[in-house]
């Protein structure tokens, strides 16, 4: 069951090879209309683009995704991720930063998650600094509240 996975994007690499792994490829058995072209010249299976409409477009041949641009995207976003991620870190308690870095070995995304914390709590700083001066303001103070 070995297949060629040139002309795709890592996320569909990543999902022929688990169809190969798991049993689950099936080959195409008559070729299929190609989604740019309109020829019948899709030999592959799984696989939206003919090699040659592919190859003309830059495109991954199963989701259509430019591979010029998603590589240079990643090389771009790959210090300055890591830059933000590491900025983080210190500010998380000691559960959260192991939490965070055992995702980031599994490959997964996590700074979405990071930067929204960051956000969170700096939200819930900001209120707690408007409720000293509203206390200090008023003439209360901690001891009057008991």
């Amino acid at each position: 069951m070995k297949t060629p996975t040139s002309g795709l994007c890592q996320r569909c690499k990543e999902i022929m090879e688990w169809r190969k792994k798991y049993r689950k490829y099936k080959p195409l058995t008559t070729p299929r209309r190609c989604n740019a072209c309109g020829g019948k010249t899709v030999t592959r299976a799984y696989m939206t683009f003919c090699d040659d409409c592919a190859d003309v477009k830059k495109c991954c041949s199963k989701c259509g995704v430019t591979l010029e641009r998603n590589d240079r995207m990643s090389q771009n976003e790959g210090p300055e991720r890591q830059k933000a991620i590491e900025r983080i870190l210190p500010h998380l308690s000691e559960r959260e930063r192991r939490s965070v870095l055992r995702k980031m070995e599994k490959g997964e995304d996590v700074l979405e998650g990071l930067l929204d914390r960051e956000e969170n709590s700096l939200v819930g700083q900001e209120s707690d600094a408007d409720d000293l001066e509203e206390r200090n303001s008023s003439g209360k103070s901690d001891s009057d509240d008991e």
